[in-house]
């Protein structure tokens, strides 16, 4: 599990490394609007004070005594719900509109907050568990918050202390109010309960339940023995159809026309003309007059037995005249089979009826069990009227004794002072806040980015689509500002170098590719254009040079060739010019770059560079070519340019596909890859050119960044490569 997790991670470095600059852009100007933000922000002060809250109202016990009195008035007997009141009165408009008449005389009218400012800005909340009740307010003005809140403290002191002298009043008129209304709930609800028994006759819902399930289970015991015997019965239906063939409305009808004589007679009459016009048609032609008496006979002997049939089935007929006639053992099936049909229904009719009954049985019995919870609930509303009555008696008691009593339940315990540090801003958890948001949204940006990425920018990624032995990996070339040359054709110019090793790697491969029949004729080609498989074939052709390898090197891109620009040779003539018959002799236009090795041009670009190539001329060089040199590198173009590199696939050995991360596509591969599965091109393997170090981590398929060979070209050779290296060498 480690490996995948490090490999997941290791991925993500990757698309962080490729994507630093946006990332971090995001990162600063988040950041930076944080920052600055925080330095404009004017420090806001939270002024704090706290009240005791004593939940002892006497006159609340009194109204609700007991739990009578919990029923009248449950949420005297609730602390949370006496601290929500407490809280929701301090937050009230005239607490808060008294609290600003006040302080105008002291501070000026425009630096007091208006009424909704105030309540914005203040919090009032229950501190704890503790009946404190705890009054804070956030402003920039502290001498003005620490007044605000020491006034508003004092206020709600001032209206408890009244509403604590008003309650015993208010408690005394609303228990001699609530006396009548309450005696009146009590005959109600005793007049409901004695209704309702009378209305459903509830001493016998027992007896009623009882016989409503035996009645139930009779239904149903009935209603499996009418299902028993419809299924019976269908049965033995459907062995009388197959037997007669014929549906029972056929055969009700079938059953009266047997019965009727003038029917059968002209059915006897009509199967004894069929067969003398059989006998006819044996011994004369159709066009005899014999023959067409005869079938002047049958229509109209048809036509009478279809109005014998209309008359006595009224107007009813049956589609087929041959299975009119039945014989007596028909007949008794027949029979057998309509009053099979009947007792069928009977049964269904039966089956209906009973399914009915249960059903208005099953809703009666649903009825009883909402009858006794009515009857519950009269009863329990019977008995808290009656108890609320009795607990309102006792406490109108109390009541008038206590009505006296003027002292208060709240007191101050903690007056609002000035405080030293501001609640806002505070920098370190804006900064971090900040830092956060921005490291979350660099994030994204790079998954976007990435997202909307779709090129192949790693080693793994490329054989995943084109999933071909791995022959080479060539790296980035370096960048070299002195001699152009260098970077075209490292393995020339700079043999001891780490790119120069990676083909002589590529030519090993290939060597080895089948040790039974050597490769003689190489063609290279890629996905798409400038992935340097031109490149690609300069450098392979001077490592089998370097090798003491006769090699001839063929620039067959005929759509844009590269080979005379690596070379730096002349194209006035090339085989282009040989194919179309302009030359006769190939060695004309074969240019000889360093003994052993020749290249030969592209020539003049055709107009139809596919029919040159796919030509009998070409192959035939080739095979001569085979003669004179030990290795021939054909440069084709593009697979997804043209066809040209499937023609060329065979008349050589086989392909050298070239890819080239971060410039191929996953579609573009997938593209190539089912072309080449379609077109049964032969391919020799996979080169992965153009490879930068800092998109890959798995060091397998790369060189190493330090050259085995002691040369100050090599040193920190892939410190130096960079992506964006100028396009022609890839071309």
């Amino acid at each position: 599990m480690e490996e995948p997790v490090q490999q997941d991670f290791l991925v993500y470095w990757l698309a962080l490394r490729r994507r630093w600059l946006p990332a971090l852009l995001t990162f600063s100007v988040v950041l930076g609007m944080t920052i600055v933000h925080t330095l404009l922000t004017t420090p806001v002060y939270r002024i704090t004070g706290k009240i005791l809250y004593e939940q002892d109202d006497k006159a609340s016990s009194l109204i609700a005594l007991n739990d009578a009195a919990k029923a009248l008035s449950p949420s005297a007997s609730d602390p949370d719900r006496v601290m929500e009141t407490a809280l929701q009165i301090a937050t009230s408009q005239p607490v808060l509109q008294q609290t600003l008449n006040i302080l105008e005389s002291t501070y000026p009218h425009n630096k007091l907050p208006d009424l909704e400012t105030l309540r914005k800005k203040l919090t009032i909340k229950n501190d704890g568990k503790a009946n404190i009740i705890q009054i804070s307010y956030d402003g920039e003005d502290t001498r003005l918050a620490v007044s605000i809140v020491n006034e508003l403290m004092q206020v709600y002191l001032q209206n408890n202390l009244q509403t604590t002298r008003a309650s015993y009043i208010a408690a005394r008129k609303f228990i001699s109010a609530q006396l009548p209304e309450v005696k009146q709930t009590v005959f109600r609800a005793d007049l409901a309960l004695r209704q309702f028994q009378e209305r459903y006759k509830l001493t016998d819902l027992e007896i009623k339940t009882k016989s409503n399930a035996e009645s139930i289970s009779r239904i149903d015991s009935q209603v499996d023995q009418a299902e028993t015997q419809l299924a019976s019965l269908s049965a033995a239906y459907q062995n009388l159809q197959r037997k007669l063939d014929i549906g029972p409305q056929d055969a009700l009808a079938l059953s009266k026309l047997s019965q009727s004589p003038s029917v059968q007679a002209s059915l006897t009459d009509l199967q004894t003309l069929e067969r003398q016009l059989e006998q006819a048609r044996a011994q004369y032609q159709d066009s005899n007059p014999i023959i067409l008496d005869l079938q002047a006979k049958l229509e109209r002997l048809k036509a009478l037995l279809n109005k014998n049939v209309s008359e006595s089935l009224q107007n009813q007929g049956i589609p087929n005249t041959k299975v009119l006639q039945v014989g007596p053992t028909q007949q008794d099936l027949l029979n057998t089979l309509i009053k099979t049909e009947i007792d069928r229904s009977t049964v269904s009719s039966q089956l209906d009826l009973l399914n009915q009954l249960r059903s208005q049985y099953l809703r009666e019995s649903g009825y009883l069990p909402a009858l006794q919870q009515r009857e519950r609930e009269l009863r329990r509303e019977l008995s808290v009227a009656e108890s609320t009555y009795q607990a309102l008696l006792k406490s109108l008691q109390e009541v008038r004794v206590n009505e006296n009593q003027t002292v208060g339940n709240v007191r101050i315990i903690e007056p609002a002072q000035i405080p030293l540090i501001p609640i806002a801003p505070n920098k370190k958890a804006a900064l971090a806040a900040g830092g956060l948001v921005g490291l979350l949204l660099a994030a994204a940006v790079v998954y976007l980015l990435e997202s909307f990425d779709t090129r192949l920018k790693r080693i793994e990624q490329v054989r995943s689509v084109l999933n071909y032995i791995l022959l080479g990996t060539i790296p980035i070339f370096p960048p070299s500002s002195e001699n152009e040359e260098l970077a075209k054709l490292p393995v020339l110019k700079n043999s001891k170098s780490s790119v120069s090793e990676a083909y002589r790697v590529l030519q090993a491969n290939l060597k080895f590719l089948q040790s039974d029949k050597p490769l003689k004729v190489i063609a290279v080609t890629s996905s798409i254009a400038k992935e340097g498989k031109s490149t690609t074939c300069a450098n392979l052709a001077a490592v089998l040079h370097q090798m003491g390898h006769r090699v001839l090197l063929v620039d067959l891109d005929l759509r844009r060739p590269t080979q005379h620009q690596i070379w730096e040779i002349n194209n006035v003539l090339g085989i282009s010019d040989f194919l179309a018959g302009q030359i006769q002799n190939i060695d004309d236009v074969s240019r000889i770059v360093e003994k052993g090795l020749e290249v030969v041009t592209s020539g003049t670009l055709p107009p139809n560079p596919l029919a040159l190539i796919d030509s009998v001329r070409l192959a035939s060089a080739i095979r001569d070519w085979s003669l004179q040199y030990d290795y021939i590198i054909l440069d084709t173009p593009p697979l997804s340019v043209a066809a040209d590199a499937a023609v060329i696939s065979k008349i050589s050995d086989g392909l050298v596909l070239i890819a080239r991360p971060d410039y191929i596509d996953k579609k573009s591969a997938q593209i190539v890859q089912d072309y080449i599965l379609q077109s049964g091109v032969k391919i020799l393997g996979l080169v992965v050119n153009g490879i930068i170090p800092k998109n890959e981590f798995s060091y397998y398929y790369y060189h190493s960044q330090y050259s085995y060979y002691t040369s100050n070209q090599d040193e920190n050779i892939f410190d130096k490569r960079k992506n964006d290296f100028s396009k022609d060498v890839y071309e």
